[in-house]
C-alpha cells in the first residue's frame, strides 16, 4: 500500500476497470473478517467479541483513511482517491456483516 508509484508495474493486457476498487475491498474485509475470527476462536463473551467486530470494522475505516492520506502526501508517483477510501469503507462492512452472520450464531450456540 506504501510502494512508490515507479515500482508497480503497469500491465497492458489484463485490463478490467475499477479493479483496485475491488482488490481495496477483498483487503479490507479481509482484514475485518480474519481478525474477527481470530478473537471468536477465544474464549470471549458475547457482549465483548461484539465490541471487537466493531473495533476492528474502525480499525479499518481509520487505517484506509490514513493511508490514502500518506499516500497523497509522502508516496512518490501514488495519488489520493475518494474511491479507494471508499472501497475501503465497503470492504470493511462486508466483513463485518459477513462476522456478525458467520461467526456469531456458532458462537451463540456455544454459549447456550
Amino acid at each position: 500500500m506504501c510502494i512508490p508509484g515507479y515500482y508497480i508495474p503497469s500491465e497492458k493486457g489484463f485490463f478490467l476497470p475499477d479493479f483496485d476498487k475491488i482488490v481495496h475491498m477483498v483487503l479490507f474485509g479481509g482484514f475485518v473478517f480474519l481478525w474477527s475470527l481470530y478473537m471468536a476462536s477465544k474464549p470471549v463473551r458475547l457482549k465483548r467479541l461484539l465490541l471487537a467486530f466493531f473495533c476492528f470494522y474502525l480499525l479499518s475505516n481509520g487505517l484506509g483513511i490514513a493511508l490514502e492520506y500518506v499516500q497523497k502526501y509522502w508516496i512518490l508517483g501514488r495519488d489520493y482517491d475518494l474511491g479507494d477510501i471508499i472501497a475501503d469503507m465497503f470492504g470493511a462492512g462486508f466483513g463485518y456483516g459477513f462476522s456478525n452472520l458467520l461467526l456469531l450464531p456458532a458462537k451463540i450456540r456455544e454459549s447456550v
